[in-house]
């Protein structure tokens, strides 16, 4: 994975972290810079970064920018960096044409 695309509610972060782990022990940051901190936006906001492999991805909230709590319409996780093919997970596979904004399920 290399992206995170979050859809904040109106309860979203100000600050936050996003980490990764192949066994829910050992968590790493997928930001390095500033102690993995991450400055959230309003509306639709994406993360990139440097591709990792992990099985897990967690949501750290640091800082509310309400007095309601962390909320999102989506939280997705992609690999756009043109790695290795897609993989079924679950028994469930689709694939996004970026060109078309399509999916091939």
């Amino acid at each position: 994975m290399d992206t995170v695309r979050i859809d904040w509610e109106y309860a979203r972060a100000k600050t936050y972290r996003l980490l990764v782990s192949d066994d829910k022990q050992n968590w790493t940051h997928v930001i390095k810079e500033n102690n993995g901190i991450i400055t959230a936006h309003d509306g639709k906001e994406t993360v990139q970064f440097d591709p990792v492999k992990a099985r897990y991805v967690k949501f750290e909230g640091i800082e509310r920018a309400t007095d309601y709590g962390y909320s999102f319409y989506e939280f997705g996780v992609y690999n756009l960096s043109g790695g290795p093919e897609t993989k079924t997970i679950d028994g469930v596979k689709a694939v996004m044409d970026a060109s078309t904004k399509k999916s091939d399920d």
